[in-house]
Parts: C-alpha cells; sequence; structure tokens
C-alpha cells in the first residue's frame, strides 16, 4: 500500500514510536496523579519529561506553560472561549479549521465581534490586513501557522508584530508544521515591508500545538496548548475535578 495522507496523520510512525508507547505501556501504565507507587512515579516521570521535551522544543519559558489538553479543538476551544468575552473583537483569516471558526461564530452570539480577512489566491494573508482590521476593542487574533489544504506558511511573525504594537495580547497560532519549520514561541523574525528583517521578543501568548501524527509522527493523542505568564491570569476554563 502506498499511504498518502500524511497531512493529515503520518504513518506509519518510526519504530521507536512503537517502542516508547508500548514500554510505557508495559512498566509504566498507570495514573501518575493518584497514587505514589513506582509505576504512577514512573509514569508522572514520563508526563514531566514529555512536557519540558515540548517546552524545549517552541522556546518556551518554562515546562509549567504547557498544559495537555484531549485534542486541538480542545486547546484552542480553551484558548478562544476562556479569553474572549461580551465587547470583546477578534481577528482571524478565511484559512482557519472549524475548531477555530466555530467557537468564535459561537461567540458572535454572545456579543464577541469577528473580523475574517480574506487571505488571496495563494491562501496568504499579509500582516498589513491585519493591521487594518484592529479595532481599541481587539482582544485576540487567531491565526494558523500553516494549512494543509494549500501548503501556505502564515506570516504569524508580522501578526505577532501588529498585536505588540498596540500591547494587545493573545495570539492563536495551530503549529500543524510543528516538525518542519522552526516555531519559537518568545522570539520571532519578522519580515519587514521594505524587505528586510529584524528579530525581537514578540510574543504569542497563547499556541494550540499539535504535537501528533500529523505534526511529529508521534502517536495521535499528545496534544498541548502553551500560555504566556501574562494571559494565564485572564485564562477562564471550564473545567474543575481531579485528573
Amino acid at each position: 500500500m502506498i499511504y498518502l495522507d500524511n497531512a493529515a496523520t503520518s504513518w506509519p510512525k518510526p519504530e521507536s514510536v512503537y517502542e516508547s508507547l508500548g514500554q510505557f505501556l508495559r512498566d509504566s501504565g498507570a495514573n501518575p496523579g493518584r497514587a505514589g507507587h513506582k509505576m504512577a512515579v514512573a509514569a508522572a516521570a514520563a508526563i514531566a519529561e514529555c512536557r519540558s521535551g515540548i517546552a524545549k522544543l517552541i522556546n518556551a519559558e518554562s515546562p509549567e506553560r504547557v498544559v495537555f489538553t484531549s485534542n486541538t479543538t480542545d486547546s484552542l476551544n480553551l484558548a478562544i472561549l476562556g479569553l474572549l468575552k461580551s465587547g470583546d473583537h477578534a481577528i482571524t483569516t478565511s484559512m482557519e479549521h472549524n475548531s477555530v471558526t466555530r467557537p468564535l461564530r459561537l461567540l458572535e452570539h454572545n456579543g464577541v465581534e469577528l473580523t475574517i480577512v480574506q487571505a488571496d489566491a495563494d491562501g496568504w494573508v499579509d500582516p498589513k490586513q491585519i493591521e487594518a482590521a484592529i479595532r481599541p476593542t481587539t482582544k485576540l487574533i487567531v491565526a494558523t501557522h500553516a494549512t494543509n489544504s494549500t501548503g501556505a506558511i502564515m506570516p504569524v511573525a508580522g501578526f505577532a508584530e501588529e498585536a505588540e504594537q498596540i500591547g494587545m495580547r493573545g495570539q492563536v497560532a495551530v503549529c500543524r508544521e510543528l516538525h518542519a519549520v522552526q516555531r519559537d514561541v518568545r522570539f520571532v523574525e519578522v519580515d519587514r515591508v521594505d524587505g528586510g528583517r529584524r528579530a525581537g521578543e514578540i510574543r504569542q501568548d497563547v499556541a494550540a500545538t499539535r504535537g501528533d501524527g500529523d505534526d511529529a509522527m508521534a502517536f495521535a493523542e499528545l496534544h498541548c496548548l502553551h500560555v504566556d505568564f501574562r494571559v494565564f491570569p485572564d485564562l477562564r476554563v471550564d473545567q474543575t475535578g481531579e485528573g
């Protein structure tokens, strides 16, 4: 069989993925947060190692900023529904997945204003279009970094620069291309209009990251959300309890 659906989910996985998952299930497959026996401690250590590895991969300031979620839709809903409230304005693009557009459309019924910036024929959005859409009430820019529909890589650094200039917090970047394109949530290189480049501390305050099969050849249940320390106090959650 020739498998051609890797943009959705990669297959086959590297042997190391099968081996690591099998070893974990055999040796450490216990609840990491409910007990102090050997297997539970080993499971907790594996989760901590994974969280630290993801933080290093995206250059997060601390592994504590990385939150594991059930899937990318869960990550995006947590970020979008958790940050926006009635009276806020959000900006997104016409290239977004339903996991972005549907929660934003839902919020429109609850008093959130939404602007959808149209991409060009190549699926690319000019940062100046984002700048033109910003209002005094803009709270969030939501944009994919890359889309597997067209292969376009969005200039999210430029989006972040526009947000930073007005002191706006909160950009969600869905990193479908995490394994192929360097992603640094703290330090990005910005393409200037004049063709030059400059580097700067332009933050993506919230980044929903898929570390699953279509990103990093991993197993399909690894998803997470990076939350910058500046955003965390304002992020509302609707789930409580014990894992």
